[in-house]
């Protein structure tokens, strides 16, 4: 779309080679057009396929790279996932930030053992859209749905069980 973004022009990403069985969430930006100034950015040579999050209060889903693509969002994965960028920073220090611009958060605390004590919960309109837009993202790609249901980190055959997973489940680094 005209008013959409769209990262092919930056080249961040290279060809798939193994199929989609899988869908990579990430915390990305502080909301979509943040997250995809940091995609643009030559000095980071990150992606993603979607990015989610709220725009003028409405919940908005961009699609800003081509699923054929791997996009470089979260080393070994990228090979047979979709990115998908949560807009919304969970780092408290953000809160006066998000409850100015209208955002419903609160301080939580963070049961991932990774990163700091507390966390910004997630808006509940993108938690919403979040979850309705990988539950069509499943189907279109005709996959059910198995997640992780602990913060553990898994690696090689054990993550491949997953269709849907959070980074940190690929990364001790992420929370």
């Amino acid at each position: 779309e005209e008013q959409g973004l769209d990262l092919h022009r930056f080249g961040n990403f290279s060809e798939r080679k193994a199929d989609i069985s899988a869908v990579c969430l990430h915390w990305g930006g502080l909301d979509p057009q943040h997250c995809y100034r940091c995609f643009a950015s030559d000095s980071r040579k990150v992606s993603s396929h979607f990015l989610i999050g709220l725009v003028d209060g409405a919940p908005t889903v961009y699609q800003v790279l081509d699923i054929s693509h791997k996009a470089w969002h979260g080393g070994k994965v990228n090979d047979f996932t979709v990115g998908v960028d949560i807009c919304q920073s969970p780092v408290t220090d953000w809160l006066s930030h998000y409850q100015s611009a209208g955002y419903e958060v609160e301080t939580i605390e963070n049961d991932t053992g990774r990163g700091g004590k507390q966390l910004l919960s997630l808006d509940p309109r993108i938690a919403e859209a979040a979850e309705a837009f990988v539950g069509d993202l499943l189907r279109a790609l005709g996959l059910e749905e198995v997640s992780p249901v602990d913060h553990k980190v898994y690696r090689g055959a054990e993550l491949e069980e997953f269709t849907v997973f959070g980074h940190h489940h690929a990364n001790a680094r992420k929370y």
